[in-house]
């Protein structure tokens, strides 16, 4: 009898120590942390621009061919991720703080912004070319680099591959599956609306505190060239709901009832540079 207790015992103890060093693996953690989305964009971003590079559809606008224009994006992200509200943002749990890698795309009849993780941002030339202002780019680069911080797109891929196949990236791994899969979910598959909430009064926040006029940003909504982007669809509100709230409320906060910039002659400069 006693020799079974012993056996018992011992079988108890080599099963607890086996769960405990489980618990340890990499496939066992519950999610990737913050400082690991770097790794994770870093190996989306080699793969997207290895499709695009293949690709006779879509093409990637060289910074060193157009460096007007990124010169401009670049001054303006500065100016974004050097505000107040971004530097307050940045400094709270949820947020990361990577450097923002701008690339433009040009694709016939797409209007797209998406991100991935780690601060890469792209942007395609129509929705570049829909915009009628400094203060409309202001504010949809501000959501862009706003979703990014807030990590928005990581518990898109979790649900979409597992959440195995995103701590395989952050440990280094390489991407296996197809990025047309993933380029699917990061520019088509619209946000949880919640998130999209945070990251809109966040964006208002900012717009406000660079001076730019939040009348223009909720004209974006409403204008005929602009109120079909592509941008829109990954981030589900009502659209005209929105266009009344950011003038009729937002307007009227104290840090925005004064700001006047449209930067409208400069954004048409910026338009013809990507020429």
């Amino acid at each position: 009898m006693n020799r079974h207790f012993t056996r018992f015992l011992f079988f108890s103890f080599c099963i607890t120590i086996f769960l405990a060093s489980c618990e340890d693996t990499p496939s066992a953690r519950y999610q990737v942390e913050g400082h690991e989305d770097a790794v994770i964009g870093k190996t989306i971003d080699e793969q997207i621009l290895d499709y695009v590079s293949l690709s006779n559809n879509i093409e990637y606008l060289q910074p060193d061919s157009f460096i007007a224009a990124y010169s401009y994006l670049r001054n303006i992200k500065n100016r974004i991720v050097n505000s107040n509200n971004l530097i307050a943002v940045a400094g709270t749990e949820t947020n990361v703080d990577c450097p923002v890698q701008l690339r433009i795309f040009d694709r016939a009849y797409s209007s797209h912004a998406f991100i991935a993780p780690g601060g890469y941002i792209y942007l395609y030339k129509e929705l570049l070319q829909g915009l009628q202002t400094e203060a409309q780019l202001t504010a949809v680069l501000s959501h862009l680099i706003l979703s990014s911080r807030n990590r928005v797109s990581i518990p898109k891929l979790q649900e979409r591959f597992s959440n195995s196949f995103v701590i395989d990236l952050a440990d280094g791994g390489n991407l296996e599956v197809d990025i047309n899969l993933v380029l699917q979910e990061l520019k088509e598959v619209a946000y949880d609306s919640s998130l999209v909430n945070v990251v809109d009064v966040e964006t208002e926040n900012t717009i406000c505190e660079l001076g730019y006029d939040i009348k223009s940003y909720s004209d974006m909504f409403n204008h005929n060239q602009s109120k079909n982007l592509h941008w829109y669809q990954l981030f589900p509100r009502n659209q005209n709901s929105y266009a009344s709230y950011l003038f009729n409320t937002v307007k009227n906060y104290p840090q925005c009832i004064d700001k006047e910039i449209d930067g409208s002659v400069e954004y048409q400069s910026f338009k013809s540079s990507l020429n």
